[in-house]
Parts: C-alpha cells; structure tokens; sequence
C-alpha cells in the first residue's frame, strides 16, 4: 500500500482497448464532483430528517456547528479511505493500492490499480458507507454527543461520491472485471473459466 499526493495514477502499461476493456460511461472529474456535491446535499437533508425523529439535536445554523462539522470531516476522511482499500485485492500489502489526496481537486482517494470483480468493486465502493454509519449511528443515539453525530454526518456527505459511482456501474453485469486507468474505468466479462 502507498501514500500518494498528486492526481490519482495512470498505468501507463494498461491498455485498456487492446485487452478487451470497454470504456465505462462516467462523468469528467469535474462534472462528478459536481454531481457529487449535489448529491451530498440530498444526503444530508435525508439524515437530518432521521436524526430529528430518533430525538437527536443537530444543526449546521451556528458557527461552532460548521467548525465541529469540518474538524468531523477531516477526522473521518482517512478512515473512510482505509476501509475502502481493505476490501481491495492484497491488502495490505499489495502495491497496486494507493491512498492519496488530489489537491487541486480538494479530493482523497483510495486506488486499486488491478483487475476487480464488480462484486468486490461495489463492496469497496459501500463499505464506508455502511460501517461507519452503522457505528456512528449507533454511537450518536447511545451517547447524543454532538461531535459523533457530526462524524456520522461528515462520512455520510463524504460516501455521496461513492453513492454516485455505485449508481453509475449499477448496470454492470455480474461476472463483469473492472479497472481503472486514472479516472477512468474500464470493465470486460470475466472468463467464468478462470475466475479470480
């Protein structure tokens, strides 16, 4: 596993069309961040409406909410990451696995530069998502200290990319490999021969 500041890397070997890849119909950077964002925004309104029913005070209308809401986000982002790169093939000591921070971007990721089935891709995808909600959740209701319910709610904003990816491969067929060259994702079927 490595550490990576810069863009997301680019097998410069892998080439994608003269293997059998087909080229995955996805967003620029740019428009999916986008995209994301906005979609960050429905998830929030959601897990707003949930907290309100299960009695738990929260609110982003005050300024030391917004400042305990960046320091939950800067705090859940590289255990977000880690959770998405134990699912990866190898971990952890596979080199095809990169955690990194794209600057210009504003962007943390977690990178497999490897052949995937869909299956692990969509599980590595929801991970976060799903075990760190379902702790914080838990936590937040227990206890209804604020600093954990903001967590809950910086990874929940956080997963809204990963929401996104999962609805863009949503139609990809289940014996389907997936790999990625930088941004972009390719995917092939898998011999059901030779499965991995």
């Amino acid at each position: 596993m490595r550490l990576r500041f810069g863009p997301i890397p680019e097998n410069q070997e892998f080439e994608p069309m003269t293997e059998g890849y087909l080229k995955l119909k996805e967003p620029s950077p740019n428009k999916f961040l986008l995209l994301a964002g906005i979609l960050s925004i429905f998830v929030l309104f959601i897990f707003e409406i949930i907290l309100y029913f299960i009695d738990i005070d929260f609110s982003l209308y005050h300024f030391n909410d917004i400042i305990y809401f960046l320091i939950a986000f800067i705090a859940i982002v590289p255990l977000h990451e880690f959770i998405h790169a134990v699912v990866f093939p190898g971990f952890p000591k596979s080199d095809r696995i990169t955690i990194g921070f794209w600057k210009e971007k504003t962007l943390f990721y977690a990178f497999y530069d490897g052949d995937m089935s869909v299956k692990s891709f969509k599980l590595s995808l929801a991970m976060p998502f799903i075990v760190l909600t379902i702790i914080f959740f838990v936590l937040a209701w227990i206890t209804k200290n604020r600093l954990i319910t903001f967590m809950l709610l910086a990874n929940a904003v956080g997963s809204s990319g990963d929401l996104l990816s999962l609805y863009i491969i949503r139609k990809l067929p289940n014996n389907a490999i997936v790999k990625n060259k930088g941004w972009q994702t390719y995917w092939k079927c898998e011999n059901r021969n030779n499965k991995t």
